[in-house]
């Protein structure tokens, strides 16, 4: 009988067959299927039962069926699955011939007779939501669902709202992740090129279903590692929305600069490999690679880079700008990469490079005009770095962050000036900064060149640089009130500090070794308290130079120092300006140089 199409189980809708008062089992009880709204007990009213083997077959069973005494229907003493092709009645009678159960309609639809009315003409309508054939094969089927090639095409459909297409991809050939489905939507907004799309029909876009703040510049038309493509069409279709998060696969997208960027956005690149954004134009220097750009009254704020790295594709030093930032704030670049790709910034306010990697790419903040208000250039902070041959000079720039941060190589480490001269008192117009945790090592020329700075403090970090110059590994010019506490400084290619028309300067726990000169060489320096440092050489791997002294007043104009608890090993300990005795120096407690 392989023709019976039986699905309806015949069960109590509790599974076992209990009686109506009590949770007992129906022992020896009887079941009587029938017609719907029947009295199945009248055999004209009964319909064909079925017993359904392991195998899937059916065997036809006579009634009553019989209940066992655990509750379950049997066939033949065996407990069995019984089963009709049809919605039915149901009555269930315990041992005594009383009836405990009466169900008029088991099922409320007839399977097969559903399955009837759905291939019948009409059937579709009992779906919620289907569409026919005929509709799709229509002269506007697309409209209803249908598949575009590319984005573009929908400019030309006239939809009505509700409307879905499928677009395979942006544009041919750069790959699926570009397409998607986009329902028509009404309204006017501007066409983006990726989410917001135009038609031809009056106040109705497609818009990208499953879009939201959070977008791909493949949905633009991005695609990576395909030089052909200029992607600064492309960003700047991506950022016509602002507060979007555009996210970037791996691998290399070029551009043609310069490409603007605007404020509240966020670029986020690939977690586990690199993005990389690149000067298309391979064999020349940008200008201007990448530009965020407000104005005086109205920064550009609160963008964010994440994982994106840029680079200019040269193989020597640019000598451009490929990232520049004017009238910005609230910039932050987290664990970006810079290659060849310097950085101009003018009017600069909190912007934060947090785990970030620069390979030859100087970082320049200059104040174009002199402001007689406040300093333009606003704490800039470089946070977990590293550093080479990426020099940081700035200009009127106050609170310059640097902490666990490593510089190797280049001309020189950071260089800090200011175009006003330096005033003390209350109203100083000197800069601070804060250096913590650092290392600036084999630099050219000065680790640290700060001219007009006040305020500043330098801790807990290593200072190696000078060889290939001739120069000291720091030089301070025109400094007020610097903090200078357990910083190393070796092997410099003179000597390891010089101090000239400095004031008010603390330097303690730390270490001056192996310098080609002095340990500290001071012109026109007063009020500097030297406490608990050692100055000597030391033979270490990397190389060392033979200490000449420890503290040389080059000229007669130093005043008000205070030299106590230091170690000055295998060395003069203070050499140079003779004359007033202690109103030179003050010297106390120390080991190579003797109380006055």
């Amino acid at each position: 009988m392989t023709d019976i199409t039986a699905n309806v189980v015949v069960s109590m809708p509790s599974q076992l067959f209990t009686m109506a008062r009590s949770f007992k089992a129906v022992a020896n009880g009887k079941i009587y299927i029938g017609k719907i709204d029947e009295d199945p007990v009248n055999p004209e009213n009964q319909i064909q039962v079925y017993v359904e083997n392991e195998d899937g077959s059916h065997v036809p069973v006579s009634q009553p069926i019989i209940i066992n005494a655990a509750g379950y229907p049997v066939y033949n003493g065996q407990i069995a699955k019984f089963v009709t092709v049809q919605g039915h009645s149901m009555a269930v009678y315990d041992a005594y011939g009383a009836q405990q159960f009466y169900f008029p309609n088991i099922l409320k639809y007839d399977p097969d007779q559903f399955r009837k009315e759905l291939s019948s003409p009409g059937g579709v309508e009992l779906v919620n939501g289907a569409v026919s054939y005929d509709d799709i094969g229509s002269d506007d089927g697309y409209n209803i669902i249908g598949e575009y090639s590319q984005l573009s095409e929908l400019r030309n459909a006239s939809p009505t709202v509700g409307d879905a297409v499928l677009v395979k991809e942006h544009t041919t050939g750069r790959g699926v992740e570009g397409g998607g489905i986009f329902r028509a939507t009404p309204g006017a907004i501007e066409d983006d090129d990726g989410v917001f799309i135009s038609s031809s029909s009056p106040g109705v876009h497609w818009v990208r279903q499953g879009s939201g703040s959070h977008v791909k510049i493949e949905w633009f038309g991005g695609a990576s590692n395909n030089q052909d493509i200029d992607h600064s069409t492309i960003l700047a279709n991506a950022q016509k929305i602002l507060g979007r998060s555009i996210e970037f696969n791996a691998g290399s997208y070029y551009f043609s600069p310069p490409c603007i960027i605007q404020p509240d956005m966020n670029f986020v690149g690939s977690g586990g490999a690199k993005t990389f954004w690149r000067n298309k134009n391979i064999n020349a220097d940008a200008t201007v690679f990448f530009a965020n750009t407000g104005t005086s009254s109205k920064w550009a704020e609160n963008s964010i880079f994440e994982r994106i790295h840029f680079s200019n594709d040269l193989a020597t030093q640019t000598t451009k700008s490929a990232l520049a930032m004017t009238n910005v704030g609230l910039f932050k670049f987290n664990n970006c990469g810079f290659y060849n790709a310097p950085i101009y910034a003018s009017d600069l306010h909190f912007v934060t490079w947090n785990g970030c990697v620069f390979i030859k790419s100087p970082v320049t903040m200059n104040e174009d005009a002199v402001s007689p208000s406040f300093p333009i250039n606003e704490m800039p902070s470089f946070i977990d770095c590293y550093m080479v041959e990426s020099p940081i000079d700035i200009t009127d720039v106050t609170d310059l962050h640097l902490n666990n941060t490593a510089m190797f190589y280049g001309p020189f480490g950071i260089k800090s000036t200011s175009h006003r001269p330096l005033q003390s008192g209350a109203d100083s117009r000197g800069y601070p900064i804060m250096i913590t945790n650092s290392t600036i090592d084999n630099i050219d020329g000065y680790c640290l060149d700060l001219n007009r700075v006040a305020l500043a403090t330098i801790t807990n970090s290593l200072f190696s640089g000078g060889r290939v110059s001739g120069t000291a590994a720091i030089r301070l010019t025109e400094v007020l009130g610097l903090s200078f506490s357990s910083n190393v400084i070796h092997f410099a290619g003179q000597e390891c500090v010089t101090l000239y028309d400095v004031q008010n300067l603390l330097m303690g726990n730390n270490q001056f070794s192996s310098c080609n000169g002095y340990a500290i060489k001071a012109q026109l320096a007063r009020n500097v308290t030297v406490n608990g440092n050692f100055f000597g050489n030391q033979k270490v791997t990397g190389g060392w130079n033979t200490c000449t002294g420890g503290i040389n007043f080059d000229t007669n104009d130093s005043l008000a120092w205070i030299i106590t608890g230091n170690a000055f090993v295998g060395i003069p300990g203070v050499v140079g300006q003779t004359g007033s005795g202690r109103t030179v120096y003050t010297s106390a407690a120390n080991s190579g140089l003797a109380d006055n």
